[in-house]
């Protein structure tokens, strides 16, 4: 197909897709752009942008439209909400609840958020005919993480301590510490990469090389969308075996339309039957759009080692260790 270069996909784009629900405002992989922001060059009262966005319903005054601000409440480093957070120390052992720390997080952010865009939470989810906990579940990771970002920010600026082990084969130790002469960190380098002129809620379309052959349909056009909050959480949970890109598949798979089997299913359509039939050509490409499509803040702050000078990424805990990296990371994080 010969697309126009607009960043999105026509009804004239579509025409050769003649099975099931065919996606009409979808945005082809290779037309895809983004834009880059640095933490730190926001104001110090600034919150960042969301690197996708929340659709705003439309109401009798205004149409439907993507916002990427948001805005948090006042005096959210109180014990209130510390304390609250503190149930996540209960998954902090071998057998965690990928379901109860999403639900932790959701219900903080409910908390912690005062509005999307010029909308109060509240409002927003009784537009949607939703709870404020479930609209933080069904938001990207890619928002989800540069909110928190933002609430971080606003308790405790973007100096951050650090305490974990250098990699190399000695296992020192380094604990950010002023008075003995070793700095905080900071999170003010953070990158955030944020989609650029998205409209409306992110549909992709990929194109396969050589395609699936499925009951006698050719599926050479997949549609997938970034990862969501809830999509994480099966992402984590350790009774489903299948490996980690495979179950990438089956959450962020949104659409195949030239499928007569899969083209019309509610929900997500992928399943183990068309993985089976994949060729590697195939699978390749889906997993490449799969990482390319995955957008937001960069959730590491590099680190040298003063002992041996090894330089390395140290992840930012912002799941299970969440309370610590929100309101007690003016001590140092530990991680393993």
């Amino acid at each position: 197909m010969n697309k126009p270069n607009t960043g999105f996909a026509t009804k004239e784009d579509s025409k050769d897709l003649q099975l099931g629900d065919l996606p009409e405002n979808s945005i082809p992989l290779d037309q895809l752009r983004y834009v880059t922001t640095r933490f730190g060059d926001y104001e110090p009262n600034e919150m960042p942008q969301l690197p996708i966005g929340f659709l705003i319903p439309a109401t009798d005054t205004e149409p439907e439209r993507m916002t990427t601000s948001f805005t948090v409440r006042d005096s959210i480093d109180t014990g209130y909400y510390d304390k609250f957070l503190g149930q996540l120390e209960e998954q902090a052992g071998n057998n965690p609840s990928p379901t109860k720390i999403i639900a932790t997080v959701s219900n903080f952010l409910a908390k912690a958020i005062d509005k999307i865009g010029d909308v109060p939470l509240k409002t927003l989810a009784q537009q949607r005919s939703s709870s404020e906990a479930k609209l933080f579940e069904d938001a990207w990771v890619a928002d989800v993480t540069t909110m928190i970002l933002g609430v971080r920010k606003q308790v405790a600026g973007v100096e951050i301590a650090i305490a974990t082990k250098c990699p190399c084969e000695r296992r020192e130790d380094i604990r950010d510490n002023p008075e003995e002469g070793r700095p905080l960190h900071t999170l003010a380098d953070l990158e955030i990469k944020a989609f650029q002129g998205i409209t409306g809620s992110p549909l992709i379309e990929v194109v396969l090389p050589n395609g699936i052959k499925d009951s006698g349909d050719l599926i050479r056009h997949i549609y997938i969308e970034p990862l969501k909050l809830y999509q994480l959480g099966k992402l984590l949970d350790r009774k489903n075996s299948a490996p980690a890109d495979i179950k990438l598949f089956y959450e962020m798979i949104a659409k195949i339309p030239e499928s007569s089997t899969y083209g019309k299913i509610k929900g997500r359509p992928f399943c183990e039957d068309l993985y089976n039939q994949m060729g590697r050509k195939d699978r390749t490409a889906l997993q490449n759009a799969i990482a390319k499509i995955q957008p937001g803040p960069q959730m590491s702050v590099g680190v040298d080692c003063y002992h041996c000078g090894t330089n390395f990424d140290f992840p930012l805990p912002w799941l299970r260790e969440l309370r610590y990296l929100i309101y007690n990371s003016s001590e140092p994080i530990v991680t393993e």
